[in-house]
């Protein structure tokens, strides 16, 4: 470093080096991951998207695009009608795996989860909570996405993320300041991209959008950014950022030269989080990529710049801030001024004027509610020009205006095509002009300094040497006013502390502080200073003016001023001198304005023309001979009156001055003898002039009237037009919200239409016949292969049942469905038609959500069934006249083990009937021992696949044994489905 920066020492690039020393921004990856692990269920950010009229698509794109393991999670937040049910968490679900949830009270944030909004309510977030608040429909216009994102950015700070998608309005551009102003990330959809480009063109023209991108885009965005669960939104990069001494030179040099700020005095970590955030923007593949980006693109340059300038300000930002102002600091500055001075005020840092212009609002207000005549001129600077330009043009969108009361935007605002246009009384009382408080001379005889959240991206030593310059500018009894996070430093004695909270101070005394403070020599690297470790102001009061040398003053003036008042312009009293109180007399009841109604009436007819006189020919007036009432013993006076002209403000004083009448000194002076005046003439002339006064208090009386009426009136239509104003709002709102309905029915008719579709192919391809009644017997549908049994033609939907005639054998088949409909008990039945075909015919009742909404008539043809069946019958009973002549007893038996058939001789080896054996088993119809016999003969024989004969036996009660062959029977399949049965008797050896 140079010898010139010994005071404040100017941070090198070594120093942002130090800040980020070669090494990458991100965590080491080993503990992320273990991190992920052990809290998976805590969101790394809290991602906000506020989407409206034309949404639905922007976010089926975006989360179609978005894996469902960011370790985020999404609030969505709509305009939604509160009168329909909203279908997104269905529309939603079939572009993502993560779980989606409809808000309930108090539900808790997770990792990789989509809460929605539901209808009637507005959100917001509180730590890991959501929350909802009914929405008052007395309320008028709603801004929930607006409500969200600023819960959202106290709640998550610099890990809160917001997306403004499509919509007509500007919800959500009041949000994402609070979100870019706490560290968050802003992104909005492109304007080419949305259906209805209100909200990101309202969020873009906020000038705090990090990101325009497309819904794929801003999918791709998140997925990057979720890779790194820290506070740092820089993170945002593929690759690490390394920092060297060199390019940082560079870098800062680029600054100084095009912009003439040398960001050396900031602090290095807002300058560097800054600088990273605009390489993530700019998509650099690294440090000295952007660096060289920075000297090709001086759009990208001033960027950067624009940036690190971190310009948030809005009107009357901190409401209760400025309540304090209005009422008890601002009215006694004003109020200490003499009439006709200059009331000064300067605001450092001013960004785009609306602190500035909330200042001359407030000393407005207060000018007329305290009726003082002041000159008011308030110097707004900074040292970027084009917010500069943007506040002295004085035009404003109006999200700018949405803290401000509605009755000061009808004030003190036009609307035009562009936006609101301040007043011209108002525009008229600040100056805007470029100024950089480091090393630029101040303004001076201040009576108020705004200077609010700029001194805190200072170096401690910068902000030192600043309100070393701002006790410098103003005046004794002076008031500085700073942001809520900075502080007075080491100088603090030097002034009185108006309010801790707001961070408003009065100025002590008029003292000049240490050289070392107040020495600012600029040059190209920087400033020059006194050692920072003098940075601590000498309390010095050499400058002060004596308190005992004033109070001698005073006595001097008491013993050797002649008894007289000093008057100002307005004939108010300013001072009283001697024993005035001789000559002036104050009157019972209301005191008033005017000190010439305190004076006799002899005394208050020669003021009032001299007074005149005086200041028409700005000369000294002289009455002689004067009394101040008709005793002869009242002494005769001389009154003179002197006019006094302020060499500071040209304001204008008159001095009257009461002595005893002396003889007459010629001094060059103007003399007038009373007694040549006709006393009758002078009280003539008050009297005339006493009534004009009259007539003339009543007739601007009378105009004071008409003008009030005038002011009411207008102001009655004034307020018409804002409530028509703001039912347009409303109405414009209930169509957003509508659209959004229309949007997700519309997705779900097209669900609709491809379904039904699909059912009307299956009706036109399926063989069964199926007809669909209402409750009311009245045909809603039916499938081609029905028609013709009941003579339906396509244009015989909605028509009664019972008007159409049928084939079906089944006269009373309209009280079956009638009986189906009252019981819903099913109905089955095979019926014949006219032509011989067979139905099988079912009745089932038509459930629709819950309720018995009809029937549904089936048919199955069961022609070709009937006939199978009775073949299959006869082939049955010539099987059995085939086999019951013959004495070798034959039986079938299923696998399981019941017996299907047997015939009589079968029976009759065991000694009983046909009936009694099918459906029995071996273990029913024969004792134990040879009822194991013949299962374990069955299971080798369906085990082996083939024919297998049991051990010889004798049955219970007969001496001739026999055997039992089991041979498998397999069907179609080739699987055994029986087991045929064959009794042999075995011969005697």
């Amino acid at each position: 470093m140079k010898n010139a920066f010994h005071c404040i020492p100017r941070l090198s690039a070594s120093a942002f080096t130090r800040f980020n020393p070669k090494r990458t921004m991100t965590a080491p990856k080993e503990s992320l991951e273990s991190d992920r692990t052990t809290h998976s269920d805590i969101p790394t950010h809290v991602v906000g998207v506020g989407a409206s009229a034309g949404g639905l698509e922007a976010i089926e794109r975006l989360f179609r695009n978005l894996t469902w393991d960011t370790g985020m999670a999404f609030v969505i937040v709509q305009h939604l009608s509160p009168d329909f049910k909203s279908l997104m968490d269905e529309l939603l679900a079939r572009w993502t795996d993560m779980p989606i949830h409809r808000v309930d009270e108090g539900m808790q944030v997770q990792a990789n989860h989509i809460y929605l909004i539901p209808p009637k309510m507005e959100i917001t977030i509180d730590g890991d909570q959501l929350h909802l608040v009914c929405k008052n429909p007395s309320d008028g216009l709603s801004l929930p996405i607006d409500i969200f994102f600023h819960s959202l950015a106290r709640s998550w700070q610099a890990q809160s993320v917001a997306v403004v998608l499509s919509g007509t309005g500007s919800d959500g551009s009041r949000g994402i300041r609070s979100v870019h102003e706490a560290g968050g990330l802003v992104i909005s959809q492109s304007v080419e991209t949305s259906k209805f480009d209100g909200m990101p063109r309202s969020a873009e023209n906020t000038g705090v959008v990090d990101m325009v991108l497309g819904p794929e885009g801003i999918a791709e965005t998140l997925i990057r950014y979720s890779g790194f669960p820290t506070a740092d939104k820089t993170q945002l990069i593929d690759k690490p950022i390394v920092v060297d001494e060199d390019s940082m030179n560079r870098l800062l040099r680029l600054l100084r030269d095009e912009c003439g700020i040398d960001f050396a005095f900031y602090k290095s970590a807002t300058v560097m989080r800054r600088i990273e955030r605009r390489v993530l923007l700019s998509q650099s593949v690294d440090f000295d990529d952007y660096v060289e980006l920075l000297d090709d693109d001086r759009d990208e340059l001033n960027s950067l710049y624009k940036d690190l300038l971190i310009g948030v300000t809005q009107f009357f930002r901190d409401p209760a801030a400025y309540d304090r102002l209005q009422l008890e600091v601002l009215p006694d500055l004003l109020k200490d001024l003499e009439p006709g001075c200059q009331f000064r005020a300067w605001v450092a840092g001013c960004a785009t004027g609306e602190e500035a212009y909330s200042l001359a609002i407030l000393v407005y207000e207060l000018l007329e509610e305290l009726n003082l005549q002041l000159d008011v001129k308030i110097f707004a600077t900074d040292v970027h020009k084009a917010s500069l330009d943007i506040a002295s043009a004085g035009i404003y969108i109006e999200n700018n205006l949405s803290e401000m009361t509605l009755e000061r935007r009808r004030r003190f605002f036009t609307r035009t095509a562009h936006g609101y246009q301040l007043s011209p009384e108002i525009r008229q009382m600040i100056v805007f002009a470029p100024h950089n408080v480091i090393v630029d001379a101040p303004f001076t005889k201040l009576d108020f300094v705004s200077c609010r959240n700029m001194l805190i991206y200072f170096q401690n030593e910068v902000q030192a040497r600043v309100i070393t310059l701002f006790h410098f500018a103003l005046k004794k009894n002076g008031v500085l006013w700073l942001g809520p996070s900075e502080t007075l430093g080491e100088i603090a004695a030097e002034f009185a502390t108006v309010d801790r909270h707001w961070k408003i101070y009065r100025k002590r005394r008029d003292v000049r502080l240490t050289r070392e403070l107040s020495l600012a020599i600029p040059n190209d690297r920087g400033l020059s200073l006194s050692s920072s470790r003098q940075v601590a102001a000498n309390q010095t009061a050499s400058s002060m003016v004596d308190r005992s040398l004033a109070n001698a003053y005073d006595q001097l003036l008491e013993t050797h001023m002649p008894a007289g008042v000093l008057l100002d312009d307005q004939r108010r009293l300013v001072h009283l001198f001697g024993n005035a109180m001789t000559y002036v007399q104050l009157k019972p009841g209301r005191p008033t304005a005017d000190a010439l109604e305190w004076f006799p009436p002899r005394l208050r007819a020669a003021a009032s023309g001299g007074l005149h006189r005086a200041a028409r020919e700005l000369e000294t007036v002289h009455f002689n001979g004067l009394k101040m009432d008709e005793d002869e013993n009242s002494p005769i006076l001389r009154m003179g009156i002197q006019p006094i002209v302020s060499k500071e403000n040209d304001a204008t004083y008159f001095m009257i001055t009461f002595t005893p009448m002396d003889p007459i000194i010629s001094d060059g002076s103007t003399e007038l003898q009373v007694g040549d005046v006709s006393s009758d003439r002078l009280t003539t002339l008050e009297s005339e002039l006493t009534l004009m006064r009259e007539n003339l208090q009543s007739a601007i009386e009378e105009l004071e009237t008409s003008n009030e009426e005038l002011q009411a009136t207008n102001e009655e239509m004034v307020a018409s037009n804002e409530e028509l104003q703001s039912t347009n709002e409303e109405l414009h709102s209930v169509n957003e919200e509508l659209y959004t309905v229309n949007g997700e029915y519309q997705k779900k008719i097209g669900e609709l239409t491809e379904l039904t579709d699909d059912m009307n192919h299956l009706f036109e391809h399926m063989d069964a016949g199926l007809l669909f009644l209402d409750s009311d017997m009245n045909v809603r549908k039916f499938t081609p292969s029905i028609a013709s049994v009941f003579s339906l033609l396509p244009q015989d939907l909605g028509r009664s049942f019972g008007s159409f005639t049928h084939r079906l054998n089944r006269p009373q088949l309209a009280d079956d469905i009638s009986s189906v409909l009252k019981t819903q008990k099913p109905f089955e039945k095979e019926i014949k038609t006219d032509n011989g075909e067979w139905y099988q015919m079912q009745i089932q009742p038509y459930r629709s959500r819950g309720r018995i909404d009809g029937v549904v008539l089936e048919l199955f043809e069961i022609t070709n069934i009937k006939k199978n069946r009775r073949q299959l019958n006869r082939s049955v009973e010539q099987f059995r006249a085939a086999i019951e002549p013959l004495h070798i007893g034959i039986a079938i038996r299923k696998t399981e083990g019941a017996y299907t058939f047997a015939n009589q001789a079968f029976a009759d080896v065991f000694a009983t009937t046909c009936e009694k054996i099918v459906g029995k088993t071996d273990a029913d119809l024969f004792s134990e021992p040879l009822a194991k016999l013949l299962q374990k003969a069955s299971a080798v024989a369906i085990a082996q696949r083939k024919s297998v004969t049991s051990k010889a036996f004798a049955p219970e009660g007969d001496d001739e044994k026999i055997t039992v062959t089991f041979t498998p029977i397999c069907d179609d399949a080739n699987a055994i489905d029986a087991l045929g049965v064959r009794i042999t008797p075995v011969k005697p050896v």
